[in-house]
């Protein structure tokens, strides 16, 4: 700010002012930006019983192995609800991401 006050009026004054006013949107863009804790631990739940029930059917063999069918659909999820919530993005009171205004 020390430098906006000693540069002449002019171009380089409006570029200097744009160049803050741009870094501090940024900032505050950056603040308004989340993780969900509660959806992050249980993706997690879900990957580690998924991983653990998988182990014990692959050691149990025979006849227990078509578990691993929902175990898998429980790891998929259980990935697809930690990648959606760990990404930092905004977001409503319940947690859910906004559409990004950018992208339409």
């Amino acid at each position: 700010m020390e430098l906006l006050k000693i540069t002449p009026d002019g171009e380089l004054q409006v570029l200097l002012t744009t160049q803050i006013k741009t870094i501090f949107e940024e900032i505050a863009a950056e603040r308004r930006r989340r993780t969900d804790p509660f959806g992050v631990g249980l993706g997690l739940a879900f990957i580690v019983t998924a991983t653990a029930v998988g182990i014990w059917v692959i050691r149990i063999g025979g006849n227990a192995r078509w578990w691993l069918i929902p175990v898998a659909i429980v790891l998929v999820l259980g990935l697809a609800g930690f990648a959606q919530d760990v990404s930092r993005s905004e977001r409503d009171s319940k947690g859910r991401p906004l559409k990004d205004k950018k992208a339409g």
